[in-house]
């Protein structure tokens, strides 16, 4: 656990804490780092693939702290493999559909260029180095 993020976190929410956690990587460790690092009686959505089947996490306190976890997508895991073959390919370029690349302090900047009628080409990432 990234005693750093803890501690940005409690910062970031004025020590509120989070209630809903989204999971986008297929980082091995990232369950139970969420499940450490989510209020109690939260919700983790996991939406995406992970190369291994299995992963360990720490089940008690999945259990005594009551968190909802649920699996959600928008495509098949074959979709994803034959997505991934035309990127390695060079068939498409993923980059051209990124438009910025925000620290996540412009989170809220972010969601309102989403939603404003400025033309934007589909993503903005939000990355947590500043």
């Amino acid at each position: 656990m990234n005693v750093d993020l803890k501690k940005k976190l409690k910062h970031f929410t004025k020590s509120n804490g989070v209630d809903l956690i989204f999971l986008c990587t297929s980082y091995n460790r990232c369950l139970d780092e969420a499940v450490n690092l989510i209020n109690e009686k939260g919700q983790i959505i996991i939406l995406s693939y992970f190369e291994k089947k299995s992963m360990q996490i720490n089940i008690n306190k999945l259990l005594s702290k009551e968190i909802i976890v649920n699996g959600s997508y928008l495509s098949k895991l074959n979709n994803f493999k034959n997505s991934m073959d035309l990127i390695l390919k060079k068939k498409t370029f993923p980059s051209r559909m990124i438009s910025h690349i925000l620290p996540m302090s412009k989170t809220e900047d972010a969601f309102k260029m989403m939603i404003s009628k400025k033309k934007i080409k589909n993503k903005i990432i939000l990355s947590n180095y500043e």
